[in-house]
């Protein structure tokens, strides 16, 4: 009698167990996650260590954008120099500094949509607003926790708009943060930084003055512009573009720089975008001859 230990083994092997995620090639794990939700990117980072690790570069992308209603300043500089890879992933970055005067802002708006029933013209500037009021909302959040955590002072300007006028609130720009930040971008290409382009609505950009913006913002502005141009003149990445919108530097805010060689990031650059103001003010001619000295060290412009 032939018993269970006598039958012959089955010459059918097991199949083979499928590649996990993590041991796919990178070119090929790359795609995948690039391709995943958000939702999905951070459920893929919590199911193991190991695929934690792999998808942290994917934290960043090529292109970061950093607006007035968010604190990304310090997110970059986060990115940059916590998680070496993410910073490296990083090659174009931009930022948007954008101020309303709200009452002016409202008061055309509602002019725009005068013909309008009234119930019809209510529904659609509360719908042209809401993305703004939203942002504002976040402005006054996140200064509310930083005063009670006593971390941060909000500098005079913002205390005064929060109070005071109807100026667009926007936070403090962290301008120490800029040459770290920049240091951890070894791969960056392109630098943008506008005080002249909307980033609300594009209804709310109808009533969205650039040279306004700018005026808004002067002295902090100035301040951001001074504070990026002299850690781009000390920088050794090949930047290859370079746009600023609502230019407010004087040779007064390039002093000591003369007597310094320019680095790459200046004078790699192939491509330069500048935008002036129509400010109406006693510095125009200063500005022209401080824009006029950096480009004596942009050697590679086209």
């Amino acid at each position: 009698m032939s018993t269970v230990a006598d039958a012959p083994e089955s010459s059918t092997a097991p199949a083979p167990a499928p590649p996990s995620l993590g041991s796919l090639p990178a070119e090929l794990f790359s795609a995948i996650v690039e391709q995943l939700s958000l939702g999905d990117f951070r459920n893929l980072r919590l199911a193991s260590r190991h695929l934690a690790r792999e998808a942290r570069p994917f934290l960043s992308q090529a292109s970061f954008a950093g607006l007035p209603w968010r604190r990304d300043m310090a997110r970059l500089h986060g990115l940059s120099s916590t998680f070496p890879e993410c910073g490296a992933r990083i090659r174009d970055v931009k930022f948007v500094f954008a101020a309303l005067d709200e009452y002016r802002a409202y008061h055309d708006s509602f002019s725009h949509m005068f013909g309008y029933e009234p119930e019809v013209r209510t529904e659609r500037l509360v719908n042209v607003w809401t993305g703004y009021q939203e942002s504002q909302r976040a402005v006054r959040r996140i200064l509310s926790t930083t005063k009670q955590e006593g971390a941060v002072a909000a500098a005079p300007e913002v205390r005064t708009r929060a109070v005071a006028t109807t100026r667009t609130l926007c936070l403090p720009f962290p301008v120490e943060l800029v040459g770290r930040a920049l240091a951890g971008l070894p791969n960056l290409r392109s630098l943008t930084l506008t005080w002249m382009e909307c980033p609300w609505d594009e209804d709310v950009a109808t009533v969205f003055d650039p040279d306004e913006s700018v005026r808004l913002q002067k002295e902090s502005a100035r301040k951001v512009q001074r504070e990026f141009v002299r850690s781009l003149w000390v920088l050794d990445v090949p930047l290859e573009r370079l746009q600023v919108d609502g230019f407010l530097l004087t040779r007064e805010d390039l002093a000591g720089l003369e007597a310094v060689p320019a680095e790459r990031a200046l004078t790699s650059l192939r491509d330069l975008k500048v935008e002036m103001a129509n400010l109406k003010d006693e510095n125009e001619e200063a500005r022209g001859a401080a824009l006029e000295m950096l480009m004596g060290k942009m050697e590679s412009l086209v």
